[in-house]
């Protein structure tokens, strides 16, 4: 960042940061699968064992 003339740190605004983030493994509110159960025709069950946990940002803005 150049400037033509000095300006007091205080004065300097940046303006908001906008940002989007993932990450997986992790859930912020804690949230654990325990335990699922699956209805349908009886057989061995169509699904796969495994959860995928994933924390996904919406709108994150950060004031500068």
């Amino acid at each position: 960042l150049d400037l033509a003339f000095p300006v007091p740190a205080w004065r300097l605004e940046l303006g908001p940061a906008h940002c989007s983030f993932e990450i997986p493994s992790r859930t912020l509110s804690g949230l654990h699968i325990r335990f699922l159960r699956l209805s349908g025709p009886p057989g061995p069950p169509p699904a796969q064992s495994w959860v995928r946990y994933l924390s996904h940002s919406q709108s994150y803005v950060l004031r500068l």
